[in-house]
């Protein structure tokens, strides 16, 4: 079965401004959108999967095209044992990746 991690973040300028606070805690909390969303896309809960499927663009974005194409989509070959609704919202978002893959 192929791993995949959520995406680290990268590190601040050391700003003390707030503005600069303020990007890196907007930072961490869509990191964390997309930690749960790549939890969700193995959910025991098929509409929780069905939600993780439709948002792949948004985690391919955040993960970028090398991880992408070396991990995220090996990943969801993998998930081809669901139900028929989860696996129409995986073949509609993979047909989305193209941009999202470096090509």
């Amino acid at each position: 079965m192929t791993a995949l991690r959520a995406p680290t973040g990268g590190s601040s300028d050391g700003g003390d401004d707030d503005a600069s606070a303020e990007t890196v805690s907007d930072h961490g909390d869509s990191l964390r959108e997309i930690a749960l969303l790549i939890d969700a896309l193995r959910d025991d809960d098929v509409a929780a999967r069905q939600r993780s499927h439709a948002a792949l663009p948004k985690i391919a974005a955040a993960l970028g095209p090398r991880r992408c194409r070396d991990e995220l989509v090996p990943f969801v070959c993998d998930l081809t044992d669901d139900v028929d609704g989860v696996l129409l919202e995986l073949a509609t978002r993979l047909a989305e990746l193209g941009p999202l893959v470096g090509g």
